[in-house]
């Protein structure tokens, strides 16, 4: 990658991970940015999704040297429907009130095709019970973690995705019908858990 040093345009460049995301996949953007003076860091980020618009507003703090620092950065956005996506990365310093820098990326997320999950079989997920009829109750290993949580079919749509902190959530499941599900987890520490269950009658 070559580096471009411009201090009116902090934000050097920007990248999706992975490149060509699916509808199962956690979606990350790399920043690429300059800051006007070392140390430097990111201090704090938000991300916003309104239908195919995702908006990241990322602040960096800056230090009292006046020497230029290269900060690259990487931030869950999360996991997106399928549909082509616009992304506007806004660069605020920390120690000013107005965005110093926009960029924008368009990608596009394909629908996932057939089974992408392996059955990690990880003990430190409980789902019961299997098989389950109305409801399953999902045990988490870390309280306060937070995780997203999201249910797909055997051919890797999407059905249903929730949110939770708690060491335990349940999940309705009386709306969808009979068959195999894949309950795919994962949390802000890029940790990813997938487990397969079956929905049998009430």
């Amino acid at each position: 990658m070559t580096l471009s040093l411009n201090a009116a345009m902090p934000i050097d460049s920007l990248k999706i991970i992975p490149t060509n995301p699916t509808s199962v996949d956690t979606v990350k953007v790399v920043a690429y940015v300059w800051v006007a003076s070392t140390p430097c860091s990111l201090k704090s980020s938000s991300v916003e999704v309104i239908d195919d618009t995702i908006k990241v507003m990322a602040s960096y703090n800056s230090g009292p040297f006046m020497l230029f620092c290269y900060s690259i950065d990487t931030l869950i956005m999360g996991v997106f429907e399928p549909g082509n996506k616009e992304l506007h990365y806004y660069y605020m310093d920390t120690t000013f009130t107005e965005t110093w820098d926009i960029d924008t990326i368009l990608f596009t997320v394909q629908q996932a095709s057939g089974l992408q999950f392996i059955d990690n079989r990880d003990p430190e997920i409980l789902i019961y019970p299997v098989p389950a009829t109305t409801e399953i109750t999902i045990k988490l290993p870390y309280p306060n973690d937070g995780y997203h949580i999201g249910i797909y079919s055997n051919i890797g749509q999407r059905i249903k995705t929730t949110y939770t902190e708690k060491e335990a959530i349940s999940v309705d499941l009386s709306d969808i019908p009979g068959g195999l599900y894949y309950i795919v987890i994962h949390d802000g520490y890029f940790r990813r858990w997938t487990k397969k269950i079956i929905k049998g009658l009430p």
